[in-house]
C-alpha cells in the first residue's frame, strides 16, 4: 500500500552525498517512465514473457515465503502472557520491547555469521573467496552492534526520548546495505560454486551450521 512512498524515501536516499561518493546510482533515472505508464505496461510485459500454454494462475512454490520463516525463526522472541490485555501506556512499551528485541536478535545473527562461519572458513578459502561470499558483513556487524547500544541507552535509559534520533543519525551509516544488496545475489552463487567443486568446504558448511544453531540454517539460508 506505501510501496510509493518505500520507492520515493529510497530515490531520496540514493541522491545523497554519502550514496553519490559511494559510486551508486541515482535513481529513478531522468526520463524515467510515471507510474501510471509502468503498471499499465505490466500486462503487456507479462504477454511477451510467458508461453501462451503456462496458466499464470497454476500453483507455483513460494521461494520467498521460505525465507520469511527463517527470518521469523531467528526473529522471534517468547510471548509474554501477561501482556494479553495492554492499555496505551502498555502498547508503548510493547513497541520499544520489540524494537529492541529485533535489533538484539539480528545483531546476533551478524555476530554468528562472522564467529560460526567466517572465521572458521578464512583457514579453508583465499581471502578473495571470503570478500566474494561475506561481502561487508563485520562492517555491518560493527555498525548494528553501535546502532544496538544506543537503542539500549535510549529505551532503557532515557524512556525512548531520543530514539527517532538515533535512527536518523544511522541514516548514512545504513547504505552500507547498498553495497551489501547488490552484491548478495553474486555471493550466493560463488558460495554454492565452491561447495559444488570442493567436499572439504561443503562438509566445514555442515560443520559450522551445526555449531552455529544445531544445523536448522545454513551460510546460504543466513
Amino acid at each position: 500500500r506505501d510501496f510509493g512512498k518505500v520507492i520515493n524515501t529510497l530515490s531520496i536516499l540514493s541522491r545523497s552525498a554519502v550514496a553519490v561518493q559511494k559510486g551508486f546510482m541515482p535513481f529513478p533515472l531522468d526520463g524515467s517512465a510515471p507510474d501510471d505508464e509502468i503498471y499499465s505496461g505490466l500486462s503487456d510485459q507479462i504477454d511477451d514473457t510467458v508461453d501462451e500454454d503456462d496458466d499464470l494462475y497454476d500453483f507455483v512454490e513460494d521461494e520467498d515465503n521460505e525465507g520469511d520463516e527463517i527470518y521469523e525463526d531467528l526473529m522471534k522472541t517468547d510471548e509474554q502472557p501477561e501482556t494479553q490485555q495492554k492499555t496505551g501506556v502498555d502498547k508503548r512499551e510493547c513497541c520499544l520491547q520489540e524494537i529492541r528485541q529485533t535489533e538484539e536478535k539480528y545483531t546476533d545473527t551478524l555476530e554468528s555469521i562472522l564467529k560460526h562461519f567466517m572465521k572458521p572458513l578464512e583457514r579453508y578459502l583465499q581471502t578473495q573467496d571470503i570478500e566474494n561470499i561475506f561481502i561487508n558483513v563485520k562492517e555491518l556487524a560493527s555498525t548494528h552492534r553501535s546502532l544496538l547500544d544506543e537503542v539500549r541507552n535510549s529505551i532503557l535509559m532515557e524512556g525512548a526520548k531520543t530514539l527517532h534520533q538515533v535512527f536518523v543519525n544511522y541514516k548514512e551509516r545504513l547504505l552500507l546495505y547498498g553495497h551489501y544488496c547488490s552484491q548478495v545475489e553474486a555471493a550466493t552463487k560463488h558460495l554454492d560454486k565452491l561447495s559444488s567443486m570442493r567436499e572439504d568446504i561443503r562438509m566445514k558448511l555442515e560443520e559450522c551450521s551445526n555449531r552455529a544453531n544445531s544445523g536448522r540454517f545454513s551460510l546460504r539460508d543466513l
